[in-house]
Order: C-alpha cells, then sequence, then structure tokens
C-alpha cells in the first residue's frame, strides 16, 4: 500500500510539474504593403509558449484593413483566415489588389 501511495504522489509531482512549466506570453504580429495605388495591412494576436513557441500556440484574433491614396477608391476588402495566420486583399478601383499578410512561424 505504500508502494501505491509513493507512486500516485509522484505522478503527481510530476503532472503538477509538467503543468507548472508552462509560461504563456502574448504578442501581434503586423505586416503591411502599399504602392501608389493604396496600402494594406494585417494583424493577428497570438498566446504563446514561452518554453516552445513554435509548437505551443493559439492565435487569438485577425484582423486587417487598408485605404486609397489620393483620386482612388476603396472597392472591397476581404480578410482571410488562414492556419497560422491571416491575409488581407484590399480592392482598388475595382481592379487593383493589394496583398498583405501576417503570421506565426511553425515547425
Amino acid at each position: 500500500m505504500k508502494k501505491l501511495v509513493a507512486l500516485l504522489f509522484g505522478l503527481l509531482v510530476v503532472a503538477a510539474g509538467f503543468a507548472a512549466a508552462t509560461t504563456w506570453a502574448v504578442t501581434s504580429v503586423r505586416g503591411y504593403n502599399s504602392d501608389s495605388y493604396g496600402y494594406s495591412w494585417t494583424e493577428i494576436g497570438v498566446k504563446y509558449d514561452v518554453q516552445h513557441p513554435y509548437t505551443n500556440y493559439y492565435i487569438t484574433y485577425r484582423t486587417g484593413g487598408g485605404g486609397a491614396y489620393g483620386d482612388h477608391k476603396v472597392t472591397g476588402l476581404s480578410v482571410i483566415a488562414e492556419p497560422n495566420g491571416a491575409e488581407t486583399i484590399v480592392t482598388i478601383d475595382g481592379y487593383h489588389n493589394i496583398i498583405s499578410s501576417a503570421g506565426w512561424p511553425y515547425i
């Protein structure tokens, strides 16, 4: 019985050590692109494990936007979610696209 209690206690200590070893941090990753017609920007929020940032992370939000310069007009805006980031497509004057992206590196 003592061996069983010792074994269970040992497993509890190991499990608590693994749980306590995870330290989370948050950051944002931004991407930007522009030309003579206008600009596009993308941003993602990332919560990641400090010890294993490329294998243990979560994308918390994805957003994007853009605008036009001078007499040009924004006619479309799409923010496309990707597995490890996002892409923003700003359409100007109905035919010209400006694309920006932001992503989290992974292994």
